[in-house]
């Protein structure tokens, strides 16, 4: 059984930079993916929204509502941007912090 995921991608999902994340909402063989962050696309189908075709994740507005609509809390939180740059900027460290 695949542990439960939930996928951090600001701003960033079906962008280069979110390529985490859309390769997870794409396929998973270890995650089963509960809900993408990302407040530019809340209330969309994460599938859909990638590739046009709904597969039931949702785009949350930011954490808190994700764990308010969710029936459990999910096992795992993935940072799922990779950025150009080599370094995490201190507000993304804080978000990594906060919610791990």
């Amino acid at each position: 059984m695949k542990t439960s995921a939930i996928v951090y991608c600001e701003n960033e999902f079906a962008k280069l930079d979110g390529k985490i994340a859309n390769g997870l909402v794409r396929h998973s063989d270890k995650y089963k993916i509960v809900g993408i962050i990302d407040s530019t696309k809340s209330g969309l189908d994460a599938g859909e929204y990638l590739d046009g075709i709904k597969n039931g994740i949702p785009i949350f507005q930011n954490f808190n509502q994700a764990i308010e609509m969710l029936d459990s809390i999910p096992e795992y939180f993935i940072y799922g941007i990779a950025p150009l740059q080599p370094l995490l900027s201190d507000e993304e460290k804080k978000i990594i912090e906060l919610y791990t």
